[in-house]
């Protein structure tokens, strides 16, 4: 059976965002980040980890899932965020943008979509 890893980034107190969306809380410099890129391998989009070269190959995932208010933070400069690995996006009323081929859009209940995940190799 596949293994799901929840990976967010949260604060101490639990919150993925703040009371109105922000997520500029969130330090992307310091010293975990080391621990973190390599642990994690492969969790900066494509184009920003070859931008500071960080390698995205070889860690532990191959597919991420999104709704859309995360997904959204990348438009319209990075409409396919994470090419190396297979995206899914959940959303009930966006279409998918220019760009975003490699991309998958669904409206499905997430459970279903992540026990069909769970029951691939």
């Amino acid at each position: 059976m596949r293994e799901i890893t929840y990976y967010v980034a949260v604060s101490i107190d639990g919150y993925i965002a703040g009371p109105d969306g922000e997520f500029d809380r969130f330090l992307v410099e310091g010293d975990h980040m080391a621990a973190i890129g390599e642990k994690y391998r492969g969790t900066v989009p494509t184009e920003l980890a070859a931008a500071f070269d960080i390698p995205v190959e070889g860690g532990p995932f191959d597919t991420v899932l999104m709704g859309w208010n995360t997904y959204a933070v990348g438009l319209p400069q990075l409409p396919s965020p994470y090419q190396h690995l297979r995206q899914i996006v959940f959303t009930r009323g966006h279409e998918a943008p220019a760009g975003a081929e490699d991309v998958e859009f669904t409206d499905r209940d997430p459970v279903e979509v992540v026990s069909e995940l769970k029951a691939e190799d």
